[in-house]
């Protein structure tokens, strides 16, 4: 994680409630809540401040942009929190693979669909939630 983005990242965590020891599922709670209450979706993004770099300008100003800003933040405001996240894109696919012997699964990178991927011994889930 970039250290030029810790104390934009310190100061939403603790606006949001979620600084790092809390449990997990106590800080994505809070989080969600955080970006639900004040933060905006659009594609029509303002000029960011000239000494603040674009997360720390949408975490601390603007509170608006587009699904890159929003999963970035979540990615790295859950990390800084002690929460192991990561921002991944891909494809899904429904086709037969003959070369896998299967269908072929994969995170899917859809416009601001929330994906979760939650490895537990002997099984994995995929839950999907579309924002906007």
């Amino acid at each position: 994680m970039p250290e030029k983005e810790h104390a934009a990242l310190d100061a939403a965590l603790r606006e949001a409630g979620a600084s790092a020891g809390r449990p997990a599922r106590e800080t994505v709670l809070r989080l969600q809540q955080f970006f639900n209450g004040s933060f905006q979706y659009s594609l029509d993004l303002a000029s960011g401040q000239q000494n603040a770099t674009p997360l720390a300008d949408f975490l601390l100003r603007t509170r608006t942009g587009h699904c890159e800003y929003f999963a970035t933040a979540g990615a790295l405001l859950l990390r800084r929190a002690g929460v192991p996240a990561r921002y991944t894109v891909g494809f899904s696919s429904y086709e037969y693979s003959d070369l896998e012997g299967g269908f072929p699964r994969a995170l899917t990178g859809f416009p601001c669909l929330g994906v979760v991927w939650r490895t537990e011994p002997g099984r994995s889930s995929i839950r999907r939630r579309r924002r906007g």
